[in-house]
């Protein structure tokens, strides 16, 4: 047996410390480091080795030898199985302690330690307005933590009830038509009144959607699509229309839009008070909801998107509110970003994926005679590195939005300035 096969089999004792930024528990085992998902600080645990480096260890969870006294019982079957959440074994109030600490953690990297706010979620559960499934052959299912082992579920507490029913109603589906084996994801999207369901298949499939459509109902609509090829729409709505902030928005099967409604309007109210001049620069704008209520606001607004779906969701609003100070620019940031700021810009957002934003737009950033900066993260580790990256802003404030309760996901708006 090698080394390594006895490093995975050996259980190792661990006295928990501290949380790593992707909340899992954190110990030192013989002055290496270990990350033990679902592990609370201040408890004695057993766990196994998964993943050695030379430098640390992820490991599992075997037993916990002395309990937590934060520690609650998980209301979901599947907790600790899925690798959706991280904290439902806390109340909501410890988990948001913990997230404002990962983030101080993280901002300490570039010298901040001042306040962070944090906004609570109206919702622990049911807030998600949409939800990525696969298919096991057999059942519809969400990914284990870290691994592409399948976990069959019958509903997730995170999503919005609607949803739940229409996973159990597809799942009616798929089993009567055979198509388990046939289908790679089915992707479900709730906004107002109406829910769309993309089927994403594996091979070719002749399908009759017409029952489905019936047990849906009319408010619902139906995508399908092969391989990586766009969402094609197979029957009822088209696409997902709500009104928000005072406009009527629409979105497509596969654009980009604040999955926790609630908190998203929050975060977006706040980035309008934030907002410095009559001029903003919104990059990486997705389906252009907050460009829209900064237009709305009187505002001048350049949206900058690479998505197509996402750039189609914003021409759509602008045109339904007849938003004429609202200009919705389709490209890359890292292209677009350098040669659309002026010296009359005062301030400029970003809300980049969890990649972060492209090394020349903070460097174009950094350059630019721009007064304020408002960085929306999904990515903390992203986030500190762009941040030390626009070295001649300094942080002014952090508030964290917890658009994910119970998930180790963590929404920052950031505020910098020159």
């Amino acid at each position: 047996m090698t080394d390594w096969h006895k490093a995975m089999n050996k259980k190792v004792n661990l006295e928990i410390t501290d949380y790593g930024y992707s909340g899992e528990g954190v110990g030192r085992n013989k002055g290496k480091v270990f990350f033990v998902p679902y592990a609370l600080k201040d408890e004695l645990v057993s766990c196994k080795i998964v993943k050695e480096t030379s430098s640390f260890c992820k490991a599992r969870l075997v037993e916990i030898k002395n309990k937590s006294d934060k520690r609650i019982n998980a209301p979901c079957p599947y907790f600790a199985k899925c690798g959706g959440c991280t904290f439902q074994n806390l109340n909501y109030q410890d988990e948001l302690e913990i997230k404002k600490q990962i983030i101080s953690n993280q901002l300490k990297k570039v010298d901040f330690a001042g306040d962070i706010e944090v906004i609570a979620s109206p919702k622990e559960y049911n807030y998600r307005n949409k939800i990525k499934l696969f298919c096991n052959g057999r059942s519809l299912s969400l990914n284990e933590l870290e691994s592409s082992r399948l976990v069959e579920i019958d509903r997730c507490l995170l999503v919005e009830e609607e949803i739940n029913s229409v996973i159990q109603t597809v799942q009616t589906f798929i089993n009567a038509k055979n198509i388990e084996k046939d289908i790679d994801n089915v992707y479900i999207r709730k906004q107002g009144q109406n829910i769309l369901v993309w089927f994403k298949f594996f091979k070719p499939v002749k399908l009759e959607f017409g029952g489905l459509q019936l047990m849906l109902g009319a408010e619902c609509g139906i995508y399908q699509s092969l391989g990586k090829a766009k969402p094609g729409h197979v029957m009822g709505a088209k696409v997902l229309s709500s009104n928000e902030f005072g406009f009527d928005c629409e979105f497509d099967v596969n654009a980009f839009h604040q999955v926790n409604n609630e908190v998203g309007q929050k975060l977006y109210q706040e980035v309008v008070d934030s907002v410095l001049g009559n001029k903003v620069i919104n990059a990486y704008s997705g389906a252009g909801v907050l460009s829209g209520i900064l237009a709305l606001s009187g505002k001048t607004v350049y949206g900058v998107e690479l998505g197509q779906a996402e750039h189609n969701s914003a021409e759509r609003l602008k045109e339904n509110n007849k938003l004429n100070k609202l200009f919705n620019i389709k490209g890359d940031c890292a292209e677009i970003i350098p040669n659309l700021i002026s010296s009359d810009l005062q301030s400029l957002i970003v809300d980049p994926p969890r990649a972060g934003c492209d090394k020349k737009v903070c460097e174009a950033i950094n350059n630019a005679d721009v007064k304020r900066v408002i960085y929306i993260s999904c990515d903390s580790s992203t986030l500190v590195r762009d941040i030390a990256r626009m070295s001649n802003f300094k942080i002014k404030s952090v508030k964290i939005f917890d658009m994910f309760p119970k998930t180790s996901s963590i929404e920052v708006l950031c505020i910098l300035e020159k």
